[in-house]
């Protein structure tokens, strides 16, 4: 991506010092980084996240269950069809075709990704959406059971996180994050109706003026828990709260970082902030933290470390140390021994 953009023979590889330096004289500013280390004096100190991982109850395990056979029946076929279109002569119908069905079977198998996290998340969320095994799921009763697995009438996870937000609330505020919805406004009603705390919910659906007076609002003390999804998670000060939640977490590294930059921001009410990782164990926030995890492993070798910041004065590594290396346990014990170990590589350039 690099290389595609500054278009540039030195682009190629940035861990060579030289090609390095070339690229900063011709760009400038453009290269010039304003480091998290470089404003410390300015910032809150962000503790290392808590990964809390929360087994599932054996309904969430049942539905998790029927959702990974579903995803590899679509992965199944959609390597089907590429072995297919090897076959084909490349521009005749045959081959147009095929590649229309390679499309579609991607949509499933990427639709599948989605409904697992959801699902992992809070299983209520599944009876919002429009893909084919979600609403399958629904049909055969699977989601309904989930729902009130967790003993309490609620899903397990959107329980505990519930009742944990329940006691911390009283003395700091919190954000919650999520890429779905739906996890946050079941969130925020849950909080409100069983534990009686003031939970707002932002998203793309409210109106600007609304979303503007929320963050208002939130900032002079008025509510406790503000859940955003990617609608709020970059550009905006809230540095009154000082407790960040993370339902699931976004695919890239740069998404991490803006989520803790809501608080971790000059002029913070207190002088840290606290995140944590709720997640179900074999969930699809498993999955995120095997792409994730490695992805930012690199980010830090290429950028930040390069730059001379360790990875304990690394946000993106402080948030994913701890759970890198629990991941990598978990998918070690399940077999997946490449999966495993490249967590385990991001673990040690996080410093765990």
């Amino acid at each position: 991506m690099i290389a595609e953009r500054l278009n540039t023979r030195e682009a190629g590889d940035l861990m060579d010092e030289l090609n390095a330096h070339r690229l900063r004289l011709s760009y400038g500013a453009h290269l010039v980084r304003v480091t998290h280390k470089d404003m410390q004096g300015w910032m809150p100190q962000v503790r290392p996240a808590k990964p809390l991982t929360i087994d599932p109850d054996p309904a969430l395990a049942e539905l998790v269950d029927a959702i990974r056979q579903g995803g590899q029946q679509a992965y199944r076929r959609l390597l089907a069809v590429l072995r297919e279109l090897k076959t084909l002569p490349a521009g005749s119908e045959l081959f147009k075709q095929a590649l229309a069905e390679l499309s579609r079977a991607q949509g499933v198998v990427l639709g599948n990704v989605g409904v697992f996290v959801a699902a992992s998340v809070d299983p209520a969320a599944l009876m919002h959406s429009k893909a084919a095994l979600a609403q399958a799921l629904v049909r055969q009763g699977l989601v309904e059971r989930a729902v009130r697995g967790g003993g309490d009438g609620l899903p397990t996870l959107r329980g505990i996180v519930a009742q944990t937000i329940a006691g911390v609330c009283a003395e700091e505020q919190v954000l919650v994050f999520a890429e779905r919805v739906w996890c946050l406004r079941y969130l925020a009603q849950t909080l409100r109706e069983r534990h009686g705390v003031d939970a707002r919910a932002g998203d793309g659906s409210v109106p600007t003026d609304e979303f503007e007076q929320l963050k208002q609002q939130f900032t002079a003390g008025e509510y406790p828990v503000l859940c955003l999804s990617p609608a709020g998670q970059e550009g905006l000060n809230l540095q009154t709260a000082s407790c960040i939640v993370n339902l699931d977490l976004p695919w890239t590294p740069n998404g991490l970082d803006q989520r803790v930059g809501r608080a971790a921001r000059p002029g913070a009410a207190r002088g840290w902030v606290q995140t944590f990782i709720p997640y179900i164990r074999g969930g699809g926030v498993e999955h995120i933290v095997s792409i994730l995890a490695p992805r930012a492993g690199e980010s830090h070798q290429i950028l930040d470390s390069f730059d001379g910041v360790k990875a304990a004065e690394s946000t993106v590594a402080g948030q994913l140390a701890e759970i890198s290396g629990q991941v990598g346990d978990s998918k070690q014990q399940a077999g997946f021994q490449a999966t495993a170990a490249r967590l385990k590589v991001a673990a040690s350039v996080f410093g765990a």
